[in-house]
């Protein structure tokens, strides 16, 4: 099945962006634009309206849970949403849209009438909705914090709890989810960010993000804070310009690993997100683009810096093996990072990387990829990209992870090395067209330092590799594997431990024999 962000969001995916979710309202009395949208023809004029601002699917609703909101019936929000549901499809033709409901029977009447996805604020809790997204095979955002915004449930009052409140349930909505047989492709999680929090929370849980991204796992992370009044409070400079405090927040979120932002303005937004990354140093030609952002980075570079080059004279892969690049057709990029890793996880950012990479190739090309540890990512059982980590624990200002990464993004066949194991391909020879290389760029740098993030949670490394297990090349399959005191070590692939050891289980041995270091190759 088609991952939730690719399947729903596929302009975004292969552009290499933050999704952009925009809302039209069937509802006569929402905190924003209550009774603005709720005709067919008013709704339709919102769609066309948010589409050319830039949005990439719609989220309609016929119910305000606004602060002190009164619930409407089923019955009464079907009345409201059909007819608005109808005209929005024949508006703007071709864009995703999503049904913005609570109950089963109000998501069900949408869905068959022609709504892509449902967008659950209860996250799930009803198992009539987790059972008709099984049934319908649909994709489902699940929010967290509904029932502490109605009323029903307490929540923390402690300081610093609320980020791994809301990461446990997120967890929580993963499980229901996968207990009720919904395809964990299909999910999309929203921490639910002006949901059962008061004003001042909102900041704290935005900062736990890392947290939330451990908790979601592969499903990707929407927020949705528009217009809310939270948001006065965190940017008092914006306070009577609320569409101007949405897109600082959500410039905030994505930079911190947010996948989808859902909004009531999204030209505001799209303009903010265009700075989600630094921009990166270019160089018609360098000797290793690793080393140059080493040296920024010691010379004071600030996290998410980054150096790509057309052409290289000195790059470097792994144990120091030296190679040269033509220009023009790859991309050859390193970035600068300053996690908040404890020394022992440092190993582990290799990992994080090519499950970084491996997403991002899968998103902007719709290719499968895996991932062959330590540090390649292959196409079709070819390596099309390799990645290269280097770290100074001394730096000026804290330490520093650089990550070198080569891609074969528009390569011929021909041009490219001859290599016995795991032969040398590019996404334009898997897919039979040419990709710009400024989409894999963008994927490749944000999902990066999204799963960077992931790491640097509590509990993170389980997280990267439960993840990495996913895209494992090697899992199952005989190896060699070349020591680096020469010896050869022969058996069977058993996975990668918490340490990111490459798990070897030699054919007469019970146990297998962890791999700190080796070059593998195929039996």
């Amino acid at each position: 099945m088609t991952p939730f962000f690719r399947r729903y969001f596929p302009d975004a995916a292969r552009e290499g962006r933050a999704g952009v979710l925009g809302i039209v309202n069937a509802t006569p009395d929402s905190f924003s634009d209550g009774g603005r949208h709720d005709t067919p023809e008013a709704a339709a004029a919102c769609a066309r309206r948010l589409v050319a601002e830039g949005a990439d699917a719609l989220d309609v609703g016929a119910e305000s849970t606004r602060p002190g909101f009164s619930p409407v019936p089923p019955d009464e929000q079907i009345r409201r949403l059909l007819p608005v549901l109808r005209a929005v499809r024949a508006a703007v033709p071709g864009v995703p849209v999503s049904v913005d409901a609570r109950f089963a029977e109000v998501a069900g009447a949408a869905l068959g009438s022609g709504a892509d996805f449902l967008n659950d604020q209860e996250g799930l809790a009803d198992p009539a909705m987790a059972d008709l997204a099984r049934r319908s095979g649909c994709g489902a955002v699940a929010m967290h914090g509904f029932a502490e915004h109605a009323g029903l449930r307490a929540r923390p009052a402690a300081s610093g709890a609320l980020g791994p409140w809301v990461a446990s349930g997120l967890r929580g909505i993963a499980a229901r989810a996968a207990a009720a047989g919904v395809a964990p492709e299909s999910l999309c999680l929203d921490p639910g960010f002006g949901f059962g929090l008061k004003r001042g929370d909102n900041a704290e849980v935005l900062a736990a993000t890392p947290l939330l991204l451990a908790a979601a796992g592969a499903a990707p992370l929407l927020v949705g804070p528009s217009r809310k009044h939270f948001l006065a409070g965190m940017y008092p400079e914006f306070a009577s310009r609320p569409d101007e405090a949405t897109a600082r927040f959500c410039l905030e979120a994505v930079r911190l690993g947010a996948r989808i932002v859902r909004v009531h303005a999204p030209a505001p937004v799209r303009a903010a997100l265009r700075e989600s990354l630094p921009p990166p140093l270019r160089l018609a030609c360098t000797g290793s683009t690793n080393d140059d952002a080493m040296r920024l980075a010691r010379e004071g570079a600030p996290d998410g810096s980054c150096v790509v080059a057309e052409r290289q004279t000195a790059g470097r892969g792994r144990a120091g093996h030296a190679w040269a690049s033509p220009p023009g057709v790859a991309l050859y990029f390193s970035s600068v990072f300053r996690p908040a890793l404890p020394p022992e996880r440092l190993p582990l950012a290799t990992l994080a990387f090519g499950v970084a990479v491996a997403e991002a190739l899968e998103e902007v090309s719709g290719l499968e990829t895996r991932v062959k540890w330590p540090n390649d990512v292959l196409v079709a059982g070819r390596k099309c990209c390799g990645l290269l980590c280097e770290a100074d624990l001394a730096a000026p200002g804290g330490p520093v992870v650089v990550a070198g990464v080569g891609v074969n993004v528009n390569n011929d066949p021909a041009d490219l090395p001859p290599r016995p194991i795991f032969p040398a391909t590019s996404l334009k020879a898997e897919a039979g067209r040419a990709f710009p290389r400024e989409p894999v760029l963008a994927a490749c740098r944000a999902s990066m330092g999204r799963w960077l993030s992931v790491l640097s949670a509590p509990d993170g490394p389980s997280a990267v590799l439960s993840r990495l297990a996913a895209f494992d090349a090697l899992r199952g399959r005989a190896v060699a594997v070349s020591l680096p005191d020469g010896s050869v070590l022969r058996g069977t692939a058993s996975g990668i431990d918490e340490t990111g050891r490459l798990l070897v289980a030699p054919p007469a041995s019970p146990l297998p024999s962890p791999v700190v270091a080796g070059s593998v190759f195929l039996c």
